[in-house]
């Protein structure tokens, strides 16, 4: 920019300028010299900036692309883009070191906390320990109670419907033999599994099985 303003002003024909003219251009030259400087010593400060950081174990990888693009702009003379990107870069940077400082207070108030506190974290533990495992054991005592409990009435409908079954074919003569075996295989396959299920669950309900 600083070099198109001199090329502008070398190529002019300065025999219409007036004096006050050529004051007015003159200072808009020095301030974009001086608007550039500025940048520059912003961009320098900055990169010094990112390096401890990245020394410190910050994350600076979003503030490295933008101060890279910033630096493309400035060599590119467009010194407000690079002005606006300096100043993302400088606010991404401080924004990452008060997270990373909070990171860092909260690690360092647990590792004290733990410190401590340690004997008592160990008795928290054993007692959660316990209350779960008491827990636990309520919950599968519950749940075989419920079961044991459908296992019965399922077991006496089941009985219900081998006496059915039996009445059909032998008394009344309704259904045929190949229908009756089918039936009576299935309801006694279940009834099977019924008998052979119920000690465990009252097992289960007692404390005592073990699997």
């Amino acid at each position: 920019m600083v070099n198109e303003a001199k090329e502008a002003l070398e190529g002019m024909d300065w025999k219409g300028f007036k004096y006050y003219d050529v004051i007015v251009y003159t200072n808009q030259i020095s301030g974009i010299k001086d608007h550039a400087y500025e940048i520059s010593d912003f961009l320098v400060a900055l990169e010094l900036k990112l390096q401890n950081y990245k020394e410190e174990g910050i994350e600076v990888e979003e503030s490295e692309r933008l101060l890279e693009s910033a630096n493309l702009a400035f060599k590119e003379e467009r010194y407000d883009a690079a002005e606006k990107l300096l100043e993302e870069t400088n606010y991404n940077l401080d924004f990452n070191k008060a997270e990373f400082t909070s990171f860092k207070a909260f690690t360092k108030a647990s590792k004290t906390f733990i410190q401590d506190n340690w004997w008592k974290l160990i008795i928290l533990t054993i007692l959660l320990s316990i209350f779960i495992w008491w827990g636990y054991k309520r919950y599968v005592i519950i749940k075989a109670k419920d079961k044991l409990k459908q296992y019965k009435a399922e077991k006496k409908s089941i009985t219900n419907l081998i006496k059915k079954a039996q009445t059909e074919r032998f008394t009344e003569g309704s259904i045929p033999a190949a229908t009756y075996k089918v039936r009576i295989d299935k309801y006694r396959e279940r009834m099977s599994k019924i008998k052979r299920t119920i000690p465990v669950l009252r097992a289960i309900i007692r404390g005592k099985y073990r699997k």
